[in-house]
């Protein structure tokens, strides 16, 4: 897990009812439905993969950006500006053979809210 100001980045997520400091390795790595049924407040917005979707899912405090290369043949990550205030997600496909590349900007709602 790595934290910044406003965001943390995890492979899976985190036990939201365990302090950040004594999270476990496991929970890091495997954890699913606690961490992605949880819907109430988290220290910071926590950037996660481990659990496909066609789409990145966007939260309040959460945002997963695994997109199942492996599955679905899409590849996402997120940038993040300097100043923590602008985010848009990159996503890499092949389709027929050829690469695209596509930048989308997160929806107006969540940014105002971060």
């Amino acid at each position: 897990m790595i934290i910044d100001r406003k965001f943390a980045f995890v492979h899976a997520g985190i036990d939201p009812e365990v302090p950040l400091e004594k999270q476990s390795n496991h929970d890091l790595m495997w954890i699913r439905d606690k961490f992605l049924d949880f819907d109430g407040p988290l220290p910071h917005i926590f950037v996660h993969g481990h659990t496909a979707s066609e789409e990145p899912v966007v939260k309040s405090n959460k945002i997963g950006i695994d997109t199942g290369a492996y599955a679905y043949g899409k590849l996402t990550c997120l940038a993040i500006s300097p100043d923590q205030s602008e985010l848009e997600f990159i996503t890499a496909e092949i389709t027929n053979g050829q690469m695209s590349i596509e930048k989308t900007g997160l929806v107006r709602w969540f940014s105002d809210n971060v």
